[in-house]
């Protein structure tokens, strides 16, 4: 048996999309014990026991993993960058590859600058001292709808509002 690519699963799967991969219906199981180089015929040479042996290997064989590439980027800082810059920017890592040498520095270092911030786009220079920082205030309608929702979900869950951490609200206004 081999591991199927994403390429051959998204197939396989497009090919079955109401088939539920736990539930073995002979279309899907013998597409799948194809697809990876398994008999397909043991649903007639063997047992029903050892076809659904078969099967299960089958299935947990064929899902393509990311386990290595997961590693991979957390290994390697910069293929992380590259692979944040590919995401923000819904490009392929080819593309990126084929930037010039100058674009692609300047890329990665607005993701190490932004990567630094949270959310809210606070620059890690205001915690680090003070007097770097400057607030200018203006007034906005939905800030204060924000601010008072904060309220409200605070003191419904307080324990959940913990300080230091960020507050994403959603669907402020419809």
């Amino acid at each position: 048996m081999w591991r199927l690519t994403v390429r051959e699963w998204v197939d396989l799967r497009f090919a079955h999309p109401s088939v539920d991969p736990q539930d073995p219906t002979d279309e899907f199981a013998v597409a799948l014990l194809t697809a990876v180089g398994a008999d397909p015929d043991v649903w007639e040479t063997g047992s029903e026991s050892e076809a659904l042996d078969t099967y299960r290997d089958a299935l947990g064989f064929a899902v393509p993993s990311t386990d290595w590439a997961r590693r991979t980027i957390v290994e390697d800082p910069v293929l992380g960058l590259v692979v944040s810059v590919c995401a923000e920017y819904q490009i392929s890592i080819d593309t990126f590859s084929a930037w010039s040498q100058p674009a692609q520095e300047l890329a990665l270092a607005w993701a190490e600058i932004q990567r630094d911030r949270c959310p809210a786009g606070h620059s890690p220079d205001l915690r680090a001292d003070a007097d770097n920082g400057k607030i200018e205030r203006s007034y906005c309608d939905t800030c204060a709808h924000v601010v008072e929702l904060e309220r409200t979900l605070r003191e419904r869950h307080p324990a959940e509002m913990l300080e230091g951490f960020y507050t994403v609200v959603s669907n402020v206004r419809d």
